[in-house]
């Protein structure tokens, strides 16, 4: 995970993107990539998860795509609820909601699922 902050960080800096809102982009594809790896390929070794970054018109888009089983986001529990209060999972999806300008989860032909979140920044960017 330290080499894709690394990476993802130096891309945001090359941008211009603000500290902040670096600090929330990090935050929410840390979230997608620990959900890619622990719930969508239920750590297996031998399945792997691709993120890629890029600028496009404007927006910062970045994806983390696994090959699990999928999974229909719309059927999660609200971690707010009282009864989802004291699990010790669950916050990640609502975290990523928070933290970027649009996301969707769309299915992968052949299973898995790809985490696509666009975030509108302050700062300049192009490339």
């Amino acid at each position: 995970m330290t080499a894709v902050q690394h990476h993802l960080g130096e891309f945001m800096h090359r941008l211009g993107i603000h500290a902040d809102e670096q600090w929330a982009i990090d935050l929410a594809v840390r979230e997608a990539v620990a959900n890619a790896v622990v719930h969508g390929n239920r750590e297996d070794p031998g399945k792997s998860v691709t993120l890629t970054a890029e600028a496009r018109d404007g927006w910062l888009v970045v994806q983390v795509e696994d090959h699990g089983a999928g999974f229909d986001a719309a059927e999660l529990a609200d971690p707010r609820d009282p009864e989802q209060r004291l699990r010790p999972h669950g916050r990640g999806v609502f975290l990523i909601r928070h933290l970027v300008d649009e996301v969707r989860f769309v299915p992968s032909p052949g299973g898995g699922t790809t985490v696509v979140m666009h975030a509108r920044t302050a700062g300049p960017i192009s490339e």
